[in-house]
């Protein structure tokens, strides 16, 4: 038989194991996002740096063709310019715009 204070005991015993229980999965709430968010900050950087490496280096190729191309032309116009080639003959070779040609003309000038 349950007399009424071991009732009333058993049920603040029950209060403080169901409020332990709480406090206890609210704090582990609280830590598993902290944790989650800790690990998704790291993964979200590692990634980040990854696809920013590969459009760095994609941009990188991208300028040295452009360059490495206008270096060209230039060493070709200034090579047909010696061998007394007008704009329009070298533009006609090269299959490049005039006002082209006529750029290229212009830094070589520039430069010397």
């Amino acid at each position: 038989e349950y007399s009424i204070e071991s009732t009333m005991e058993e049920k603040k015993m029950h209060s403080m194991f169901y409020y332990a229980m709480k406090d206890s999965m609210k704090k582990g709430r609280m830590e598993g996002r902290e944790e989650g968010e800790k690990l998704g900050l790291q993964k979200g950087e590692k990634l980040g740096l990854q696809k920013g490496e590969k459009l760095g280096l994609q941009k990188g190729e991208k300028l040295g063709l452009q360059k490495g191309i206008a270096k060209a032309y230039r060493a070709i116009v200034q090579n047909l310019l010696s061998m007394g080639k007008s704009k329009e003959e070298i533009q006609s070779l090269l299959a490049i715009p005039l006002k082209e040609v006529t750029s290229i003309i212009g830094t070589i000038q520039t430069d010397g």
